[in-house]
């Protein structure tokens, strides 16, 4: 039982490692990545992305402005957002571990509430 107290820290270490590569992993090797910093958000975007990358700061700035009086608490370091192109639908997740982050799957929105594949 004390060898395995002793080995917590590490294999602790491990696991976030692991899942920090993994996260890291996901997205298409051939994606050029830019990053447009703003006070508060360090915003990655990938080729063709500079547009919404813009719109995205102006909004995560003013929603900052906001809430920081209200829940009378703001993070240390800047808070990142990934803006990925590269999926079917929208979707996205946050995590605190390694640092803020905040991943967003872009995909413009359909004209209609039918999806393609319910057709």
């Amino acid at each position: 039982m004390k060898n395995l107290r002793s080995a917590m820290p590490f294999l602790a270490l491990t696991l976030i490692l692991l899942l920090a590569a993994a996260a890291h992993a996901k997205f298409d090797p051939s994606f050029v990545w830019s990053t447009l910093e703003t006070p508060h958000f360090l915003i990655h975007y990938h080729q063709g992305g500079e547009e919404i990358a813009k719109r995205a700061a102006v909004i995560a700035e003013d929603v900052h402005s906001r809430l920081i009086p209200r829940i009378k608490w703001e993070p240390q370091e800047k808070t990142r957002i990934v803006l990925v192109d590269a999926m079917d639908e929208a979707n996205g997740y946050t995590s605190p571990i390694p640092y803020n982050q905040i991943v967003l799957f872009l995909t413009n929105p359909r004209r209609s509430g039918v999806r393609p594949h319910c057709l």
